[in-house]
């Protein structure tokens, strides 16, 4: 079911800030005692602070954990419309092509010119929890309504000559077009319509529900 998978991604996301922000902490110790210089500040700074950082073996076991969990964070923030690829824009002075940035790699790898802020990492991380949740509550409305189940029944019924025409190798898409298909569609749809009328349901929600039916299709 769509609804468990989202709630297994909304689980996932919700460890994954965690362990951002576990190797974030780290790397705040060190500059506890490690400041910048005239010789290393801005990107090289940052750098020589996740060097020092992952000296400590258990800001290593976070580092492997953030790496194996990464191209997951990615794909769900691609399913959930999320942007966290950018464009790195070359400082004027120096010149140079933009240069792509991922903003969850970016966490153990920053790849831009100048800088990726944690806090923009921190706010794209938390906007793809939020696309997570609205979409849970989406999900489980669906999972307890009965009618989305009894549309999604009429439609599979009326897609199941064409859905066995498919695995016999036929081009479906072709068939559907044709005027068979057609009359064939019509005919289902009268039975459900004779269905729906000796379940009880009104002839006003019947109509409507043919007819939202009858676009999609």
């Amino acid at each position: 079911m769509l609804y468990f998978s989202v709630k297994s991604d909304l689980k996932f996301l919700k460890i994954f800030k965690d362990l951002a922000e576990s190797l974030w902490s780290f790397e705040d110790k060190v500059k506890e005692n490690f400041k910048p210089s005239i010789t290393l500040m801005g990107k090289n700074y940052s750098e020589a602070v996740s060097r020092k950082a992952a000296e400590n073996p258990d800001c290593m076991k976070v580092r492997e954990k953030i790496s194996k969990s990464l191209p997951r964070a990615d794909e769900i923030a691609i399913k959930n419309n999320v942007s966290i690829n950018v464009q790195s824009l070359a400082p004027a002075s120096i010149g140079g092509p933009a240069l792509p940035v991922n903003l969850f790699f970016s966490i153990l790898k920053d790849t831009s010119w100048d800088h990726v802020d944690q806090l923009w990492i921190k706010d794209k991380i938390n906007e793809t929890i939020g696309q997570c949740e609205r979409r849970i509550k989406k999900e489980l409305y669906q999972l307890i309504n009965p009618f989305y189940w009894l549309k999604e029944i009429i439609k599979t019924i009326i897609r199941l000559p064409f859905i066995l025409l498919n695995t016999s190798g036929f081009n479906v898409s072709k068939i559907e077009d044709h005027l068979i298909g057609r009359i064939i569609k019509l005919v289902e749809i009268i039975l459900l319509i004779y269905i729906l009328i000796k379940l009880g349901f009104e002839k006003e929600y019947i109509a409507n529900f043919i007819k939202a039916i009858i676009i999609k299709n």
